[in-house]
């Protein structure tokens, strides 16, 4: 079994891969490459927008340094996350799980979450923060089952750090992690001094791990974080704005994000995809009934099965953090990526479930988990990215518009939506194509060559007077002309 999910994350991995290197650009991730990359070094210093995550940003300017820029040299930083997260999982799986089918199980729960699929090849910093949390986690299980080294608790601490360097909205779940882990695990009492007869020399015994070791690494990274962030941009109101705006509609989301995230096998996945009863049974039922079901599982068994408990907790504390900071300051409750770290976490526990000794609950959990794991087969897809669909052939259409403007000899003047524009920007900037102009809505006309629209500008077909000469059904685009 433990093949079989080093296997499975190579595959896993191997798509991600060819993701990277297929898909087109973004609207994200040139809107970051516009800001930070194409920029002067000294934006990422001094200038501060939500697309910003720090250690990711850095480490992008430093991939499109080396090797240039492009869709795949933009995502090798993610591409690192996604090898660290899968290789995480392999551990974790053969310390949980050893012989049992839940150790290629967890791999493809945890692994093969569309959303986490998303951003694994997507050039933000969800993915890294997600891999650098859960290395974290693993190191910090390593500890609670009897590994006493000092770099253990050095490398979960810095690794805490830098998945909030990778991305801000791991800061609750870094904190709960390392409240439960320091309240869970008890430092090993120093050896007692031993008499030696004289002129005998004795090797120094190594040094056992403390508390301190996991905040002085931590520690460090957060002050590498400060001298790498534009802190006082930060801390101004209004830059935290993505989520949702109750918690039944943040955990509505996450049913949807987990059971019809993408189309996949349309006719075996639309049952699943369009029954919003269904997903609503998870979101208000299902998925919070297994965190606490686990909580209390988990405390049974907390010296046993320490995962359980503590993948619970920061779930559940996650989301009571968040429903206090709505209260008070108005902050948006998690959506998609925002969340991205609960469902692995509600996997976690529902494996934990599935291993417990209850047969009733064993198969239950074991039957939930079979069927989220047949979910994720029927939505496998690697055409394009969910959130940002309507981009998903912005560059053969930027291809093909700067090559009929070479070939007429003059510029194509198209009318884009807004919503194509900073892809196209990159591929006018990194294919230079300038066989083709464009217009905004807002200076849009009647009489341009070719429109490009999104569904929020069809009603422009009318009301210029066009016709369509193509429909795209992946980004959902239409391709029109003047009516001659």
């Amino acid at each position: 079994m433990k093949k079989l999910a080093a296997v499975l994350a190579v595959l896993l991995f191997a798509v991600a891969v060819f993701r990277a290197w297929t898909q087109s650009i973004t609207h994200d991730e040139a809107y970051t490459w516009r800001l930070f990359i194409a920029s002067p070094f000294s934006s990422i210093l001094n200038t501060y927008d939500a697309n910003h995550h720090i250690l990711h940003t850095w480490l992008v300017r430093l991939s499109t340094s080396i090797a240039g820029v492009s869709e795949f040299t933009l995502r090798l930083p993610a591409l690192a996350g996604a090898a660290l997260y899968l290789w995480t999982l392999t551990r974790l799986s053969t310390r949980l799980f050893a012989h049992s089918w839940l150790a290629p199980a967890s791999v493809i729960l945890l692994g093969a979450s569309p959303l986490v699929m998303d951003f694994q090849v997507a050039a933000r910093g969800y993915g890294l923060a997600l891999a650098f949390f859960f290395f974290a986690f693993d190191r910090l299980l390593a500890v609670l089952g009897g590994d006493l080294e000092r770099k253990t608790l050095w490398t979960a601490g810095a690794a805490l750090g830098l998945s909030i360097a990778s991305n801000l909205v791991f800061v609750i779940p870094v904190a709960l992690l390392a409240a439960l882990f320091l309240s869970l695990w008890t430092p090993p009492a120093p050896a007692p001094a031993r008499k030696i007869k004289k002129k005998r020399v004795e090797t120094p015994a190594k040094p056992l791990a403390r508390r301190t070791d996991l905040l002085i690494a931590f520690a460090a990274v957060m002050v590498l974080l400060f001298f790498m962030s534009p802190v006082k941009k930060m801390l101004k109101p209004g830059l935290y704005y993505v989520g949702q705006p109750t918690l039944a509609l943040s955990l509505a989301d996450l049913a949807d994000t987990t059971l019809g995230h993408n189309e996949g096998i349309r006719e075996f996945n639309a049952p699943i995809d369009g029954n919003e009863p269904l997903k609503h049974a998870f979101g208000y039922g299902v998925y919070p009934a297994v965190l606490l079901l686990g909580a209390v599982l988990g405390w049974q068994r907390r010296t046993t099965a320490p995962h359980i408990l503590i993948a619970a907790a920061v779930a559940l504390g996650a989301w009571f953090a968040v429903s206090v900071m709505h209260v008070a300051l108005g902050t948006p409750f998690p959506t998609d990526r925002t969340g991205i770290y609960h469902f692995p976490l509600f996997a976690l526990v529902l494996l934990g479930l599935a291993a417990s000794s209850v047969m009733a609950l064993r198969i239950a959990a074991g039957t939930l988990a079979a069927a989220l794991m047949l979910s994720f087969a029927l939505q496998l897809q690697v055409n394009y990215f969910r959130m940002w669909r309507f981009d998903a052939e912005t560059r053969r259409l930027a291809v093909e518009l700067n090559q009929r403007g070479l070939k007429q000899g003059k510029p194509v003047t198209t009318g884009i939506s807004w919503l194509l524009r900073p892809a196209v920007d990159f591929y006018q900037a990194t294919l230079g194509a300038r066989g083709f102009e464009y217009a905004l809505p807002h200076k849009m006309r009647p009489g341009l060559d070719v429109y490009l629209l999104t569904s929020d500008d069809y009603p422009l077909i009318d009301n210029y007077n066009l016709r369509t000469t193509r429909a795209l059904s992946i980004p959902q685009i239409l391709m029109a002309e003047p009516k001659p």
